[in-house]
């Protein structure tokens, strides 16, 4: 079976205020996410959720965080994710946070 490794930025969006997904691992794909930003440009605080595969509190990998204007996180410990499976996000107001996915996209073929 072979194997396409594909790194490059695999999402970048503003987050809204409602549940949204940010990135889904394509078909026949695996992916590891290796840097996931989040950053607030705005002028005022705002807080921002992510999850893996739907919004439960058991799918939480980041709990909300609130994040003043200008301030940013980062995270860059490695998560796999299978075909299919999401990265979803909320902030507290639509157009605040943004959110950037840096990782490698494993394509079988």
């Amino acid at each position: 079976m072979a194997i396409t490794e594909s790194f490059h930025q695999l999402a970048q969006a503003t987050v809204s205020d409602s549940a949204g997904v940010i990135y889904t691992v394509p078909p026949n794909t695996q992916t590891i996410i290796r840097t996931m930003v989040i950053i607030n440009p705005t002028g005022g605080s705002c807080w921002v959720k992510i999850w893996t595969n739907g919004t439960a509190d058991g799918n939480l990998i980041l709990p909300q965080v609130t994040l003043g204007a200008g301030e940013w996180g980062d995270d860059d410990d490695a998560i796999t994710l299978e075909a299919g499976d999401t990265i979803q996000a909320q902030a507290e107001t639509a157009a605040t946070i943004t959110f950037t996915i840096h990782g490698v996209e494993l394509l079988t073929a």
